[in-house]
């Protein structure tokens, strides 16, 4: 009796219908300096995520509570929010 092999899927999907491909959605993050706001309690991570962006000349603020991120969202407008 042979083994049964499954054949693996195409892990690049199109854009037209499917989910994007991976790729795709970095380029389009990357087209632009965004500005994001990054909320996270843990500081060292909290500083990991903003110098990753921050290589890519996005604009980051970063706040470290809920409350101080609900200060940061009414004064300004932001492209993206990391939570």
């Amino acid at each position: 009796m042979g083994v049964k092999t499954r054949k693996k899927k195409n892990n690049r999907a199109s854009l037209k219908g499917g989910k994007p491909h991976r790729r795709a959605l970095y380029n389009v993050f990357r087209e632009k300096k965004r500005a994001i706001l990054l909320l996270e309690d843990d500081r060292v991570l909290n500083k990991g995520i903003r110098i990753a962006l921050e290589k890519d000349d996005h604009t980051i603020v970063s706040a470290f509570s809920f409350f101080e991120g609900v200060e940061c969202y009414a004064k300004k407008q932001f492209d993206f929010y990391l939570i």
